[in-house]
């Protein structure tokens, strides 16, 4: 937990002191409802905001000049919160985001973080096992115990806009994550196999056939004198 702790402060650093982190809840106590493990930033922890109108083409994330397009927080810092905490995401325009600032402290190829300790952490250490999910999303109100304001994500107050899972191929997944993350991959293959039986017993029952009419039709069929 302090190593945890050391890693969240360095990120407010860098993102702000907005940012929330939760090492989770566990469900055996809490119930279903059991916050999950989180670390949450706001919107203005972006780097780069560009609004393109509706009909309006959004510029090409590989356009030489992406990085000079829109708002940037290094520009000025303080009118680029302002209209970040200000945005009304709405139906119709195209609204591009751009996000590096904690690259210098988190490598996903490699999957830990640096810069904040003398030895590299591992993202293990923080998120417990491969995969580590992206995503933007907005949050419903919700009244706590007691009639006051819950600050708690719970997956109940998300409203999903965006997900992005990941991991490195230096920390592969394992083959029960995998099985949880598809649980219909099981019933593919076995579905797959099932009809690769069904097309071979098909197959083999049209060779019987055109044997057997094939004989017949050899039978009937007049021969030279």
């Amino acid at each position: 937990k302090q190593m945890s702790n050391l890693v969240v402060a360095a990120l407010k650093r860098v993102s702000g002191p907005d940012l929330y982190h939760s090492c989770g809840e566990d469900p055996k106590i809490v119930g279903a409802d059991a916050e999950k493990p989180i670390l949450s930033m706001p919107l203005w922890a972006f780097d780069q905001f560009i609004f393109t109108e509706a009909g309006e083409k959004p510029p090409s994330l590989n356009d030489p000049n992406f990085a000079k397009l829109g708002v940037l927080q290094t520009t000025n810092r303080k009118h680029f919160i302002t209209k970040m905490k200000q945005l009304q995401l709405q139906p119709g325009p195209t609204y591009t985001f751009a996000f590096w600032g904690i690259s210098q402290i988190v490598d996903c190829v490699k999957w830990d973080i640096a810069g904040v300790l003398p030895m590299r952490i591992s993202f293990n250490k923080l998120c417990g096992q491969p995969p580590v999910d992206c995503t933007l999303y907005t949050l419903k109100s919700d009244k706590g115990t007691g009639g006051t304001n819950e600050t708690r994500h719970f997956e109940r107050r998300k409203n999903y806009l965006f997900r992005l899972t990941f991991w490195s191929s230096l920390t592969p997944l394992s083959k029960e994550r995998v099985a949880a993350m598809f649980p219909l991959r099981k019933l593919t293959a076995v579905t797959a196999v099932d009809d690769a039986s069904d097309a071979k017993r098909s197959v083999a029952s049209k060779i019987k056939a055109k044997g057997f009419f094939g004989q017949v039709f050899e039978c009937c069929t007049a021969r030279p004198t």
